[in-house]
């Protein structure tokens, strides 16, 4: 066996192999995330306070391991040459987590506080940032291909959940050791303390979770089909795709404006409020322990409705809760403040488990199998890039706004008292986060036209998370504040709307386009005839219509996405998409004309779900929206429709899903579809003449 021929991809795993390689991943989350409670949030943050870091840098700190993320662009270009992810992968986990050593010995390298001692953490930190760009971009990829897609959401957040365990763990008895540490030596080694918790962190998890890497089995890259395209237009493919463009967009503008606060609620609970370091550290054990009860929840509505609509309520849950930080000091009294602060801690610790899950699954979902390197950097570069200049706003903006105020207050007057009441009070930090929920939820608006295949509207899993929401909180009742949060699924249901919540409709659309995707890929796969996928289509979409209430009120997404997953199921087999486009909708419109979906609706559906579908198998969207457009013509009839009718509300579907698209591709769909349309309009024009001509 050649030396490191372990580090080799494989050209086929077999379902031990990839057992094994999940096993491992899980462990290598444990230990990663272990390392994690020690060396990162308030733990660091209180570090870099004693070397004497001020706001902005504090912001700096966070922001230059996200920036150093553009190193990717240079990690796809190395994978695409070598296609050794693992390799690269392995070797940066370990240096990653090595430097983190002599970053904790600065304290014996150079007087602190002072500047020159900040000035070498950020070197440190910097050098971190560029070792962990050639992991993430090798890591996203290769947990692609390892992961399978049908279990996805749920093995992604029971791995999440074991990792926010040992985070925990980790974290609470990091800040139980430095409390110790603080009462047994006098003030002057308190940055000692920190060092030895930092060099532990790393010889008991961070190596070990090196190790686990190293153990996971590589699947060869997917090759793309053809001539390997040149680089340059493979890094650029994601962003010729407009619909992975909007969501890397969304990843980077939003990163971008909760990064404004994140890195600061630490600070905020150090400096203003004066906490000690044991409690703001407790708040981020508290806030992964909600984490943990709901990334299994989270992880079941993934699979169940797909990624976005969980992405739309927990990204706009975390805003309010950064919003929720604006009035953490109105009340001056402790005892109000600090069930305040558990309280957004905690709503905080749900919201992140949903993002985590469903960004992730997202992301995976709509990277082409073989593109998924391009794809999958392109969007973990934004949100990098994102979460890196908003630390950098974030601590100027803290600094500019600590010598200004702003104030909004109610005053009593009568003969015998002047009483004045400080409705709102505003100063340094706080303007910091008013400005993260404004920015923040301008940005949900990119969400809602991000598209996923079988997309649910984020009411329907509000409702079913309301049940479990109370009962995962009701078990912990007896404790103080956390009974409390048991009542907030109920509260939910008022917050207000903006264009992210609404994302699609009030149907399980995702289960309906997950089942004709099913049905169809076992036909196609089979080689049955092509009026067998009808068939299946027609069934499969039948038993998902039986399931839907009030369906009437549904049907043109009810026929939008089953049109999309039959498309994208026979595009992923490799068979002719414009060949079977007329049986795929055939069978869709069949399974419609019997139930009570307007008939306009299920041909409007179908003439939107061809492009979609099109687009997502990579095909044509003019071929096939062509030949979804005769196929409604034929169809006509069974609707109780003219031809004329059915051509024209088909197109018009195909028209508005083109509008979603790049403009030189729109306009080309556009520009056939007419085409087509008069086409089909002078062919029967001549054929009634020739009938009375008879």
């Amino acid at each position: 066996m050649r030396p490191f021929s372990f580090l080799l991809p494989k050209p086929v795993l077999t379902e031990k192999e990839q057992d094994r390689g999940l096993r491992m991943m899980t462990w290598q989350a444990i230990a990663g995330s272990g390392a994690g409670g020690v060396i990162s949030g308030g733990f660091v943050t209180a570090f870099a306070l004693l070397l004497g870091a001020n706001n902005f840098q504090i912001g700096a700190m966070t922001a230059i391991p996200f920036v150093a993320q553009m190193a990717q662009i240079l990690v796809v270009i190395l994978v695409e040459k070598t296609r050794m992810r693992k390799a690269i992968c392995t070797v940066a986990y370990f240096l990653a987590y090595l430097i983190w050593i002599p970053t904790a010995l600065i304290p014996f390298m150079i007087d602190v506080p002072s500047p020159g001692a900040v000035a070498i953490l950020l070197v440190f930190v910097s050098a971190r940032g560029i070792v962990n760009a050639f992991v993430n971009s090798t890591w996203n990829s290769w947990q692609r291909d390892l992961l399978r897609p049908s279990t996805m959401g749920r093995f992604l957040s029971e791995r999440m959940k074991l990792a926010t365990i040992a985070a925990v763990v980790a974290g609470i008895a990091a800040a139980i050791y430095i409390d110790y540490w603080k009462e047994a030596r006098p003030p002057s080694e308190e940055l000692l303390g920190y060092s030895l918790a930092i060099i532990v962190g790393i010889v008991l998890f961070a190596i070990p979770c090196g190790i686990f890497v190293s153990l996971m089995p590589e699947p060869r890259m997917a090759m793309p089909e053809g001539k390997r395209p040149p680089i340059a237009k493979t890094l650029s493919a994601p962003l010729r795709d407009a619909n992975y463009r909007r969501l890397v967009s969304f990843l980077f503008l939003w990163n971008s404006a909760a990064y404004l606060a994140i890195p600061f609620f630490a600070v905020y609970m150090l400096v203003r409020l004066e906490m000690p370091v044991s409690f703001v550290v407790s708040m981020g054990v508290f806030s992964q322990v909600t984490n943990i009860l709901f990334l299994k929840v989270w992880g079941r509505f993934v699979d169940k409705y797909g990624g976005k609509a969980v992405m739309s309520l927990t990204y706009t849950l975390h805003m309010f809760v950064v919003l929720g930080w604006a009035f953490v000091s109105v009340p001056s009294s402790k005892i109000v403040v600090i069930p305040m602060i558990i309280f957004l801690h905690g709503l905080l610790g749900i919201a992140n488990a949903g993002i985590n899950v469903s960004t992730m699954t997202v992301r995976i979902k709509l990277a082409p199998p073989a593109q998924s390197m391009a794809y999958l950097t392109s969007a973990s570069l934004a949100g990098n890039v994102g979460a890196g200049v908003g630390p950098l706003l974030g601590g100027f903006f803290a600094d500019f706004f600590s010598v200004r105020e702003f104030e909004i207050a109610l005053r009593w007057i009568d003969p015998s008292r002047n009483v004045e009441f400080p409705a709102v009070h505003l100063t340094g930090f706080d303007f910091l986060f008013v400005v993260s929920f404004v920015f923040g939820m301008a940005m949900m608006n990119i969400l809602s036209r991000v598209k996923e295949e079988g997309e649910v509207k984020s009411e329907v899993v509000l409702t079913e998370l309301m049940e479990q929401t109370r009962g995962n909180l009701r078990a912990l009742q007896p404790v103080p504040v956390i009974g409390i949060m048991s009542h907030m699924p109920s509260r939910l249901k008022h917050v207000p709307h903006f264009g992210g919540l609404d994302i699609a409709i009030g149907v399980t659309t995702y289960q309906i386009a997950a089942s004709t995707r099913s049905a169809v890929e076992a036909v196609v796969r089979g080689k049955t005839a092509a009026k067998d996928i009808g068939h299946k289509v027609s069934n499969a979409v039948s038993k998902a219509v039986d399931q839907v209430e009030d369906v009437g009120k549904h049907g043109a997404e009810v026929a939008r996405h089953a049109t999309v997953g039959a498309l994208h199921a026979v595009g992923d087999v490799g068979e002719n998409l414009e060949k079977l486009t007329h049986e795929v909708v055939t069978g869709t419109l069949d399974a419609l004309a019997k139930s009570s979906i307007d008939p306009t609706d299920a041909l409007w559906g179908v003439g939107y779900g061809s492009v979609q579908g099109a687009t997502a198998a990579g095909a044509d969207p003019t071929e096939v929206a062509a030949q979804a457009i005769e196929s409604a013509r034929k169809a006509a009839g069974g609707l109780g429709l003219t031809e004329d009718h059915a051509i024209a509300i088909a197109s018009k579907g195909a028209m508005d899903a083109a509008t979603e698209m790049d403009g030189n591709t729109a306009s080309q769909v556009k520009q056939k579809l007419e085409t087509t349309a008069i086409n089909l309009a002078e062919a029967r024009k001549q054929y009634l003449e020739g009938e009375s001509q008879r």
